[in-house]
This record gives C-alpha cells, structure tokens and sequence, in this order.
C-alpha cells in the first residue's frame, strides 16, 4: 500500500503539498490528518470532499510499500511510532533545510528537500514538468499553501521559483477572493482571550540588542484553535523581535514561535522538543511535561540563541574621504563627482570632526555662484555620531530618529575612523533579507593551492589580526579556487597602510621587498620563492575613457567594484576566526555558477575599453558568456576604444592570441561589433578566415596573426600598418601593397612584368601578395605570374653587371639600374636566353639612350 502523509498540526502548505503529491501518485491514499489548524479546520468544512482524503483508520499501517512525506522530513511528525523501518521506500517533499538529510539503512529514500518558500513550489514544479492541469479548486488550494508560507510572496525566505509558481496557479485560473478570504486574520473571541493572556503573562528578555518576548498560558482542557495566528499578531502588537508562547491544552504543551530577525533561529530552540519548521517559523507539541519546565528550558535557551550583532565597527566604510573647513564649494563638488558620494564629513588638522556638508549644501551653493567660498560656511554643525560599538539595530534607530543620511563614527579621542551611510544599512538589510549561510572556501584553498601557500597566507592573516588589521585574497585566483583551477598569482588587499604591513611581515620573516609607492603596493619574494603583491585597498578615477586610472586609498568594498567583472570582484578572508570566508557583495559567486561574464557598473567599459577584450578572453577561458546587459555596454563604448594606445591594444592581443585560437577571437569581436574600432580596417570574413592559417604558417607572430585582417581589398591593406611595430614589418605592409595594386595593370601579362615592383621587396612579401590575388582578390592568374616570377627571380643568372656595362662604354649612373632591370626582365620573360643575347640587348638599349 501507498500513503501520502504530511505533518500533524496541518497547516495549508501541509494540506497543498500533500493534495498536489496525490496528482503526481494517484494510487497512493492520500491520508487526512486529524490534527489541523484553525484555518485548514475552517477550509475543509466546505471543501472536503473536493479530494481524495482516506482516514488513517483504514490503512493497514502493517503493508505499507511506500510513503511519501510532504512539507516534513521525519515519520514520526507524521505518526506516532512510524519510522523508516515501517515502509521499504520513502519519497520525501520538503522546504525545511535547516534538518539534516533524512537516512536510513532499512529503506530507500529519496529526499527532494530544497529551499522554497513552500513545500508545494516544489510539487508545482512537478506538475508543470509533466503538463498537469489543475482544476480551479486545486489551483486555490495550492495558492494557499504557497501564499500562506511566503506572507503573500513578501517573505525573506520567498524565492523566484515561487514567484514563477505562482504565476502557473494563476494561469491555471486559481481564486484571489478565496485566498485572501482564508488569509484574513481577524481573531475569534478564544483568541482574542488567548491574547490577552499571553500579555499578561508576557517576560521581555532583552539580548544584544533585541527584545524576545516569552509567555505562557494553560487552557486547560479546552482547544483554541489558530494560536499560530494569535503568536503572529503578538509579535505585530508588541514590536518584539521574537515571541515564543507555550500553550497547555488537553495534557500536551503547544510551542510556537516567530521571529522578525534571522538573528534568531527558531529551529534550533525548539528542535531540542522534536519541532521543527523555518529560520523565523517554527512549532513543537511536546507530551508529559510540566509547562513551567519547558518555559523554564527555553528561557534558558534564548539567553544564548540570539546571534551577534554587527558593530558600527564592521559596518563602517574606511578610510574616509574627508574634507577640511578651507576646502572650496567648488572642490568639493568635484569630490562628489570623482567619488559619487552624497556628502562629506569635515575635520580639522587632529582629524577631529567639526561638520558635515552633504551633496544638497554643495548643489544649492554652487547654483548661488559660490564655488569659490569656503565649506566651513555652509557645513551642518548639528552632528549625531555613533561609537565603534554601536550595534546595527543602534544605527538604524538613529539615522531614522534624526532623518541623517550618514552617521560619523568617533573613538574615544574624538577622532573620527569610520562612517556608515544610509546605502551601508540599506545594503546590510538586503543581505539580510537574502542571507544565506557564510560561504567558506577554505576545504577548496586546502585542495587548489600548495601547502605553502596556505601557510603564507595564514601567517598573513595572523599578523594582520594581531596588528588589528584586516587582510584578504583579491584577485582571479578567489575566482580559481571557487572553480578549483590552479593559480599562484597570489594578491593581498589591506585595509590599513598596505606598504607598511608588507614592510613588516617582510623584515619579520626574511622577504625580499620591492616596493612601489606611487601605487600603494609592494611585491614580497618569500624564500622559498613564492612571490606575493600586498596593497592598501584601493579605488580608482578616470580622468578620461581609455585613459589609465589615478589610485587612492579606500575601502576593500570599493577595491572590489572597481575591478573589471563580478567574477574577479570577490574576495577570501584572512583574518583567523574567518579564514576563508568569501566575501562577495556583487554576486559574484552566482554568476560563476550560472557561467556569466558580468561588469560591476555602466560606465565599466569606457572608463577601460581593454575590458571588452579580457571579457572575451574570460567567455573562452571558462566557456562562459557575457550577460545580455553586459553586451549592451559594450555597444555604448565603441567611441572610448578610439582613445586607447596602440601599444596597449597590441598588448592585449597579445595576451588574447596566446591563449584562445585567433579566428574565434576575431570572430567574437567581429559579432560585437567592435573588431574596427580595436583595429581600424580589419575585417573578419570568409577571405581573412580562409588566409589565416596561411599566412601565419609563413611566419608566427603577433602582426601576422593580424595582417589577413586587412589582405581582402589593396585599398585596405595600408591599415595594417597601425599594427605593424617593427620596420621590417611595415615594408611588408608597403610591398604588399604596391603589389596587389600594381596586379591591376591590364598590361601585366608576363611574370618578367613585375620586376620593377617585385625585385625591391621580400620573398614573404611576394608570397603573401600571390596568395591574396589567388584566394581573396579573384585574380589567380596573376598570382601564378607572380609565382613564376618568385622562381624565376631567385634563379636568375647573372649575365649583365655593372663592369659589363662599364665595359660597354656606359659611364656609371643611374641608367646602369634601369637597363639591368630590363634586361632582367627580359630574362624571366625568356625573352634573353643566353650571356650573349643579354649584352647585346644592353647594349641596343646604351645606343637608344645615347642616341
């Protein structure tokens, strides 16, 4: 026999996920728990016999084959005294990951346990793939299951595979009246007496700056339905960050608890009591014990179950970008633009803080005409200011009481170290509201990097904390070790004097240092060889596009962002109590893991147009691909490209045709439509495809790899100059040239009718010159021409010199070059084919010169 279970205490997402497994398993007896809560209860009354529901009085719990669990992962939530021995196989659909994969040695599961918001997304999902429809009633109730357990889709733990959820209920004409009618919370007169007594009997434990709200209340023998509606509105009237009620009734103890906070994990207080459910959702029913015990333990248990809160200590940017009273409107507005900041603290020579001045005071100043005055005149002296110890909560109070856009944070000597801005909460709320657990990279630095490394990097780590600074791996090896790649380009950013701390570590452990102080960095060769580049954390202006940056000191946030794509702009703490840790505020880590070359902001292309090279690099390196707003920057960057230099174009080149097959490399830029303005005249078409392995198998470099770009048309060819570095490479240019355009000559019928063009350039160039008529021009009967003359030219004897003409009676000038020129041609036209005839036609051209 099969069974469809869900937990006891059913609530709608239960009763949905367990409906939505009957569609999917049609045999299997969908089972209807007695246990239900208040709005199920209510639900059923009408609604009942719109499914397949079995009572679990006529299952033979003894011949069960396989049981598929919905919205809980443990048998015994399901049924007193079922485990996994009961039944030989076991599917499971969950949402609660927090439980550790269920396992057994006496039954075969398959667990589908995924992080939903609801447990029937994921039977959805399965509907969808095998094209089920639903009927109006299912769809309904499947919503919800799905709205309920997501608060409307408004929940942190909301996914987009909810949302897309949702959208197929829609579509398969569920009904919002009946939703939202089932959602309205409105309590009936034994909860609102329930209330009334959680409040009287309510405790507040305040902890690290949160206030947890603990009550209790003995119904006796009578049931109240719904208490985990009465627990949502407690924690909605009081403001507290969590409530936990306990609730005696009918001899079991009834534990719920929400959270506002993921500081707070409920899963962990109540699964010491069998409970279960979400981060900020979670019950128990707990049997045989007193009720003033179970407070008892879970008082105790909430003194410790409160997560640390952020310090304005690790919130805060640093260092800041400050301004002094004599700074000008007119500067400081500059700063605005150079950093994108809102405002600007203000601080005397002790760096102590005497105002702030925010973006507003400098617009309003500047439209007056006043950009030559003094900011001392126009800064707010009313400051709120927070200490390095001030929690989140703290600062987020603050900024709202006082309506400030940014708070200073002061040490104990009234110096300002820090400041936290109205974009760092909002930024912190986010990642709250998306949080998921710390992602740590320490098992793949283990098995990426050798072991000396990871003791290099440790010691750093190490030094910095004991030096109260913090120190991290930057760079494309954080992108290598996520992909488990090897890389030993090893970059450490530290937020502090980076030149300093190199110095230090360098003359403690017996480096070798090479500093580099226009830039803030400095490059270690450790013993053992291993070379290490240390830098304070840095950010970037450009002055103009294509030019090269100015670099100041700042934050490693701001280090990170102004790197060329999300997949390099991720970092590895040092620090020993995070070793490892990833640190990654533009999503990096997804877009590695969806293969995505991504830029950090719009204008990341014309500040550096070499970054549309290095994403084409990065596409072939990792077989990724830019997204599709990348590929539209990069269209509006095709102007920027003009300013950059040659020399670092080729540079680039260079790096690109070493590591990716040229034609693909042409081919990719050619789509983006930029290979022209990188390289001004080259095409990439049939022809150059054609010529390229040709050509470079004459000769392998850089401009050779280059040159079939520019060899379809002689009108053309002369671009390729741009590209040609050395002398010798320019001629070839010229004498490729000259050939393709002399070709055109109807006149050229013989391979002699070349010599006066082809005897002054190289064999490479007439090689390159026939192969073009041949293959890309049309013309293959001058390339022969011009074969015949290559052969001809390089066997040609030689019957006429300089002394047989002196011999002749010619005075030595410049008719000596023209008349061995013809004679030679005469010669490869087998005109002349012999000594003999080559003096006498000489000398019948002397007599018609001197004649």
């Amino acid at each position: 026999m099969d069974v469809i279970l869900t937990h006891r205490h059913m609530d709608f997402d239960a009763l949905a996920s367990a409906v939505a497994a009957s569609r999917l398993y049609p045999e299997a007896r969908l089972v209807l728990q007695d246990d239900q809560s208040e709005e199920v209860n209510e639900y059923l009354a009408l609604f009942k016999d719109e499914f397949p529901f079995v009572s679990s009085r006529h299952i033979d719990w003894d011949d069960l084959h396989t049981v598929i669990l919905t919205d809980v992962s443990e048998p015994e939530r399901a049924r007193d005294g079922l485990t996994f021995s009961s039944a030989p196989y076991w599917i499971i659909y969950d949402h609660h990951t927090n439980k550790e994969a269920p396992d057994s040695t006496e039954a075969a599961i398959d667990a589908r346990i995924e992080p939903t918001g609801a447990a029937v997304t994921i039977l959805i999902e399965e509907l969808m793939q095998r094209q089920l429809s639903l009927t109006s009633v299912e769809a309904t109730l499947f919503a919800l299951g799905l709205y309920t357990d997501t608060g409307s889709l408004v929940y942190p733990s909301t996914t987009l595979r909810d949302l897309q959820a949702a959208v197929f209920l829609m579509e398969q004409g569920m009904n919002l009246d009946t939703v939202g009618q089932y959602m309205e919370e409105s309590l009936s007169p034994d909860q609102q007496y329930a209330l009334r007594a959680y409040l009287g009997a309510a405790e507040v434990i305040e902890r690290e700056g949160l206030q947890l709200l603990i009550t209790k209340f003995d119904s006796g023998d009578k049931h109240i339905g719904g208490l985990n509606t009465v627990t949502s509105n407690l924690i909605e009237t009081t403001g507290a960050s969590a409530v936990i009620t306990l609730t005696r009734a009918q001899g079991k103890i009834f534990v719920i608890g929400r959270s506002a906070t993921d500081r707070i994990h409920l899963p962990d207080i109540l699964a010491p009591f069998g409970g279960g459910g979400h981060s900020r959702a979670g019950s128990a029913t707990i049997k045989d014990q007193l009720l003033d015990d179970v407070y008892d333990q879970i008082k105790s248990q909430l003194q410790s179950a409160v997560g640390r809160s952020i310090t304005a200590e690790e919130l805060m940017s640093r260092p800041v970008k400050t301004l002094k009273p004599e700074t000008t409107i007119r500067e400081a507005e500059e700063m605005v633009l150079r950093y994108g900041h809102s405002g600007f603290p203000v601080v005397n020579d002790q760096y102590e803080l005497v105002g702030i001045i925010s973006r507003r005071d400098i617009d309003k100043a500047m439209h007056h005409q006043l950009g030559h005055a003094p900011v001392k005149g126009y800064m707010s002296s009313n400051l709120h200011t927070a200490s390095p110890y001030h929690r989140f909560e703290e600062l987020q109070q603050q900024m709202v009481h006082h309506n400030v856009g940014r708070l200073p944070i002061i040490d104990h000597r009234g110096a300002l170290i820090g400041l936290v801005s109205r974009s760092d909460i909002i930024a912190r709320l986010r990642e709250d509201s998306t949080a998921s657990e710390t992602v740590n990279m320490e098992e793949n630095m283990r098995m990426t990097l050798p072991d000396s490394i990871q003791q290099w990097l440790q010691a750093v780590g190490e030094e910095g904390a004991r030096q109260h600074l913090r120190t991290y791996l930057i760079g494309g090896v954080v992108r290598d070790i996520i992909l488990q790649k090897g890389n030993e380009d090893i970059d450490i950013a530290v937020e502090g004097d980076g030149i300093a701390f190199a110095s230090d570590i360098a003359s403690k452990w017996n480096g070798e240092l090479h500093k580099h102080e226009a830039f803030g960095t400095a490059t270690i060769i450790w013993p053992d060889g291993l070379k290490m580049d240390i830098a304070s954390s840095r950010t970037e202006f450009y002055e103009k596009p294509g030019s090269l940056p100015d670099v100041e000191s700042s934050t490693l946030k701001e280090d990170l962002f102004r790197r060329d794509f999300t997949i390099n702009a991720m970092a590895l703490a040092l620090h020993p109590e995070e070793f490892g840790d990833l640190i990654d505020h533009f999503s990096g880590l997804d877009d590695l893991k969806r293969g995505a070359i991504r830029v950090l902001h719009n204008l990341s292309f014309v500040e550096d147009p070499t970054r549309i090279l290095r994403a084409v690099r990065f596409e072939h390196r990792f077989g990724f691909a830019m997204d599709h707003e990348t590929e539209a920057f990069i269209a509006q960057a095709v102007n920027a490209i003009h300013a950059l230099s040659t020399d670092r174009i080729l540079a680039e080149f260079q790096r690109l045709t070493a590591e990716m097959p040229p034609g693909q490399l042409f081919y990719r830029l050619q789509k983006l439509d930029v290979l022209s303005a990188f390289l001004p005249g080259a095409v990439w078409d049939d022809s150059a495809e054609r010529m390229l392995p040709y050509i470079t198998s004459l000769q392998s470099s850089l401009f050779m790899t280059l040159l079939p770009l520019f060899l379809q048309e002689s009108g053309r060819v002369l671009s390729a100059e741009r590209v040609a570095v050395r002398k010798q490479d320019k001629q070839l240019v010229r004498h490729v040239h000259h050939l393709l355009d002399e070709s055109w000559d109807a006149s050229i019928e013989k391979p002699g009718d070349f010599h006066h063009t082809a005897a002054r350039v190289s064999p490479l160039s007439i090689e390159i010159a026939a192969y073009c008529l041949e293959y890309s021009a049309g013309q293959p009967e001058k390339a022969a021409l011009l074969r015949q003359y290559q052969d001809k030219w390089q066997d040609l004897p030689p019957w006429v010199s300089g002394a047989e003409l002196q011999r002749l009676g010619l005075r030595p000038g410049p008719l000596y070059k023209f008349i061995i020129s013809e004679t030679e041609k005469g010669i490869i036209n087998e005109e002349i084919t012999s000594s003999r005839e080559a003096l006498d036609y000489a000398e019948s051209l002397i007599h018609s010169y001197q004649s």
